[in-house]
């Protein structure tokens, strides 16, 4: 990564992201919202930031963190909030935590009075990492994830690393799971990068984004070669579906750490990739229920005309998108 202080990758979609420590004090300086109302959509663990945005008269919403807050009662509930106050598709809402608020904002501005503009500020490694460019916004139902969804590409992606600070160290160690996902089919230089990840995660970000940007310039809708992104999450998300209800659930990152497992055929590859799991504290050593896993499988939003796609690593940056019937999967679990 060049030497600056600001980052400013531009989207082929037509937006830009910039990574910029300390830019949340000047959000101002990159985005104008002169004659606009602005709804600033925080979890009551990000909110602490709203003050930095610096945004005079902005409304606030505050939802519970968690993937239940991705539900159709809370996006019912902002949506009843933006019409009461009058939210028109010209103004503006702001998405300012991690995942699950980034994908609940977006959510909502694909599809209040048929799409009004928001920022995406990612607080959360999983979000800067993964979520914050590329366009992809959903709900969870009946604890199945990311079953409601639309593609819709925000006005802008805000990325400070600084409130990386405030983040439990297993939220931090499970968003990096998917710099590692990135490392693994596009980049093998992000995997060197785990060496130090704490003193390298600027550029850790700045290398996944740029890896993600790539991908989604030439297949925006999910089409192709895109597919690749999903490494690891067909397995994955089927294990989050799985702990769901436990006390103690999985979080994101790891339940992609075990389902990546599964698909890495280098043996000295995943020796590697399992003592980074160890360094980052992510328990990969878990019995699951393997008919329960299929299940949850079959409802994967990825199944067409009864075929996944999965994707299989034979080396470091060297991987295959491999269409199967779904039932097939069986013999990989």
């Amino acid at each position: 990564m060049e030497a600056k202080n600001i980052i400013k990758i531009n989207i082929l979609q037509g937006y830009n992201c910039i990574i910029e420590k300390g830019s949340l004090s000047h959000l101002c300086d990159y985005f104008s919202f002169d004659n606009k109302k602005v709804l600033i959509i925080a979890d009551s663990n990000t909110k602490i930031y709203i003050s930095s945005l610096n945004i005079n008269n902005a409304y606030t919403y505050i939802i519970a963190p968690g993937e239940k807050s991705k539900s159709l009662g809370t996006y019912l509930s902002i949506i009843e909030y933006l019409t009461n106050n009058n939210f028109s598709k010209t103004d503006i809402l702001i998405a300012l935590g991690g995942g699950v608020v980034g994908d609940l904002t977006g959510f909502i501005a694909s599809t209040y009075k048929r799409g009004m503009q928001y920022i995406n500020v990612p607080t959360s490694t999983i979000a800067m990492i993964d979520a914050s460019i590329g366009g992809k916004n959903a709900l969870n139902c009946n604890h199945i994830k990311n079953i409601i969804g639309t593609f819709y590409q925000p006005a802008l992606v805000l990325i400070d690393s600084n409130t990386l600070e405030s983040l439990p160290e297993r939220h931090y160690n499970s968003g990096l799971i998917e710099a590692l996902k990135m490392g693994l089919i596009l980049n093998k230089d992000i995997i060197d990068l785990f060496n130090d990840f704490k003193g390298n995660i600027q550029e850790i970000i700045y290398l996944s984004v740029l890896a993600k940007k790539k991908i989604i310039e030439i297949d925006c809708y999910d089409n192709n070669v895109r597919m690749c992104l999903n490494f690891g999450h067909t397995i994955g998300h089927a294990i989050e579906a799985y702990e769901y209800n436990n006390s103690n659930p999985m979080y994101h990152g790891e339940s992609i750490a075990c389902g990546m497992r599964y698909f890495i055929k280098d043996a000295q590859l995943l020796q590697k990739i399992d003592k980074i799991l160890d360094n980052l504290h992510i328990n990969y050593h878990i019995d699951f229920n393997i008919d329960q896993l299929y299940e949850n499988i079959k409802n994967d939003k990825k199944i067409r005309d009864g075929k996944i796609n999965i994707i299989i690593v034979y080396q470091a940056g060297k991987y295959e998108i491999k269409r199967m019937n779904v039932e097939d999967i069986q013999k990989y679990l």
